[in-house]
């Protein structure tokens, strides 16, 4: 059964030159007391997304400004999805990202398709300097050091010459006033302005509901009635769906109102990623065993279902998807017990 619940997203301005506000950074917060984020993780930034733009909308939130939400490895290299197009938000790699070679060339994939990526946290070290030719935006740490480790970071950044430089961390009016100087471009920090929650309130869809729409969409040959009838007869699911396209679709005359214009809109590969999404962030306030478990079947479903798209005869659908169907649904509400 539906049932209302709040939602929460820390919210955290960027500020220009003549003190107004540029963009926002989207933060993930699991309660209305939160103060910072308890996790960082798959999890938490799959709810950062499906929140930001199915349940607040990303205009609400943020107006005309550009907004960034943080990504962990799993985004960058592909494992999970960014079902939304260039352009909606900044993609901002998170400083407890390792840069590999796997991350590297993620990175330089999401630049070449129209995302605008931000590097958080640099301090000129050489590993992450490698994203420095695909960057749109560096955060440079201004308790990094002194002025003259700041001042060669930010020398170091402007090689690149359509990198502009935030200055992060700015605790203090001397840091504040250092930036300046230094001629950074934008600026964040609690002398500023700390991070500010967000709270809605939005219909929750059924886990249920959200598999079976996973599992029709993974099935060998779509069937589009079908999958517009799983959502429609899920009201939260159908809202989210609405909400999302809408979100994502810049520049439309007016408002999407049926789901079926919606997931024609949409088509079936990001249809899908968002039911992906939505189940991943089941299990932002679960343990890594569990979210691992989730990020790994959810993976493996949308793999699946990406390449039965070319492939003849229909089959029935894949013991991957039978078995998370089964146990992601889990056991019906009134039940106190989990299915693992």
């Amino acid at each position: 059964m539906d049932s209302t619940r709040p939602v929460h997203i820390g919210r955290q301005a960027l500020y220009d030159k003549r003190g107004h506000v540029a963009a926002y950074e989207l933060l993930f917060r699991d309660g209305p007391e939160a103060t910072h984020a308890t996790v960082r993780d798959g999890a938490a930034t799959s709810r950062v997304i499906v929140e930001a733009f199915t349940a607040f909308g990303i205009p609400e939130l943020v107006g005309d400004r550009r907004c960034f939400i943080n990504l962990t490895r799993e985004f960058i290299v592909g494992e999970l999805p960014l079902p939304f197009p260039p352009g909606a938000v900044g993609l901002e790699l998170m400083a407890g990202v390792a840069v590999d070679d796997e991350v590297l060339d993620g990175v330089g994939r999401l630049a070449e398709q129209g995302h605008r990526i931000a590097v958080d946290d640099f301090a000129g070290d050489e590993s992450r300097a490698r994203l420095l030719p695909s960057a749109h935006y560096v955060k440079v740490n201004m308790l990094a050091g002194d002025r003259q480790a700041i001042s060669a970071i930010a020398a170091q950044c402007r090689r690149h010459p359509r990198i502009r430089l935030v200055a992060q961390r700015v605790e203090t009016h001397e840091l504040l006033e250092l930036a300046r100087q230094l001629q950074f471009q934008l600026f964040q920090g609690h002398v500023l302005s700390r991070p500010h929650l967000i709270t809605t309130h939005t219909l929750s869809p059924t886990r249920l509901a959200r598999m079976r729409l996973l599992a029709e969409l993974a099935a060998d040959e779509v069937n589009l009635e079908r999958a517009v009838d799983t959502i429609e007869r899920d009201p939260a699911l159908a809202v989210r769906v609405l909400r999302g396209v809408n979100a994502a679709s810049n520049g439309l005359p007016q408002p999407v109102s049926s789901i079926f214009q919606a997931v024609v809109m949409l088509g079936i590969p990001q249809v899908r990623q968002w039911a992906t999404l939505m189940m991943v962030a089941d299990f932002a306030d679960g343990d890594e065993a569990q979210l691992t478990d989730a990020v790994v079947r959810a993976r493996m479903c949308q793999t699946v279902a990406e390449r039965r798209g070319s492939r003849a005869p229909r089959r029935s659908r894949s013991a991957c998807c039978r078995r998370s169907a089964t146990c992601w649904a889990g056991p019906p509400a009134s039940s106190p017990t989990s299915c693992h």
